[in-house]
């Protein structure tokens, strides 16, 4: 069953608390495995991104993984 972009950025929040993850990485057929999907299209990245950025995170897509990541300097530049 296909899930809510707020339900699928509730559990991937879910799954950072529970591992204790500053930082994220979700490669795309876990993506589609937790949002019940075979094919994700912009908009529902796009609602995605919305969810998890109002909860005070970073979500980033690339051709193979997204990134979802706290809004802090966590891993600074020296």
């Amino acid at each position: 069953m296909q899930k809510t972009p707020e339900s699928v950025a509730k559990e991937l929040h879910e799954i950072m608390l529970k591992n204790g993850l500053s930082v994220l990485t979700i490669p795309n057929d876990k993506l589609y495995e937790i949002s019940g999907r075979t094919r994700i299209r912009g908009a529902f990245l796009e609602q995605l991104k919305e969810k998890i950025e109002e909860s005070g995170h970073i979500f980033a897509s690339g051709d193979k993984v997204h990134v979802i990541s706290q809004d802090t300097n966590h891993s600074p530049a020296r």
